[in-house]
C-alpha cells in the first residue's frame, strides 16, 4: 500500500444513495402516522385544557394522564397535570 492509497475497491456513492432513498421512502408514511397521532393528541390536550376551564377537573385528568404516558416528560403534559393535582 503507498501512502495514502488504499487497496480496497471503491464503492463509490451508491451506499449514500441508497441509504438516502431508503429514508426519503419511509419518511413519507412515517411522517403522515406522526402527524396523525400529534393532532390527535392536539385535540385531547385542547379538550383536557376546556375540561380544566369549566372545573371538569375528573373528566380531564385521565386524558391528561393518557397524553403524559404517551408523552412521557413533556412539560406542557406534566404542568398541566400539576396543575390539575394543585387546584
Amino acid at each position: 500500500m503507498v501512502f495514502g492509497v488504499s487497496s480496497r475497491p471503491r464503492l463509490g456513492a451508491f451506499p449514500i444513495l441508497a441509504a438516502l432513498l431508503w429514508a426519503v421512502l419511509i419518511s413519507g408514511t412515517t411522517d403522515r402516522a406522526f402527524a396523525q397521532s400529534h393532532s390527535q393528541d392536539a385535540q385531547m390536550f385542547e379538550r383536557a385544557m376546556a375540561l380544566m376551564q369549566e372545573g371538569e377537573f375528573s373528566a380531564a385528568e385521565p386524558v391528561l394522564i393518557a397524553l403524559r404516558n404517551r408523552h412521557p416528560h413533556t412539560f406542557r403534559y406534566d404542568e398541566s397535570l400539576g396543575l390539575l393535582y394543585a387546584s
